[in-house]
């Protein structure tokens, strides 16, 4: 399995009691992760340490910020109409994953998501 595939899975998983299928959330997810990887690449670059530290410094100057960013692109790419509150739980799964991923995990990601 790929880590791209784990991470997103890994990510799902974070997203319980919303009432919606694991595999949309899913669906979702890996369609979210690219995009949002490439929003902290400059120069179109995979540069994975510098992804994840810009990644952590949009978290840590506005946490609400970067909330509402990945829920718009959440909101975007569903394949379904969701709730406001499903948007969210989502959008904060991939978050939460996104900050707890070691080096070596977003180093896989990024490679991937650059491929």
């Amino acid at each position: 399995m790929s880590e791209m595939k784990r991470q997103c899975e890994a990510a799902a998983a974070r997203v319980v009691g919303v009432g919606l299928d694991p595999a949309l959330i899913t669906t979702i997810i890996t369609t979210v992760l690219p995009l949002l990887i490439n929003c902290f690449q400059r120069e179109n670059e995979p540069d994975p340490v510098r992804v994840q530290a810009e990644f952590r410094k949009a978290y840590d100057s506005n946490p609400e910020r970067l909330r509402k960013r990945v829920r718009a692109q959440v909101r975007r790419q569903s394949p379904e109409p969701l709730e406001k509150g499903q948007e969210y739980a989502i959008a904060d799964a991939i978050i939460t994953q996104g900050l707890d991923g070691t080096t070596r995990e977003v180093l896989a990601v990024v490679m991937e998501a650059s491929a």
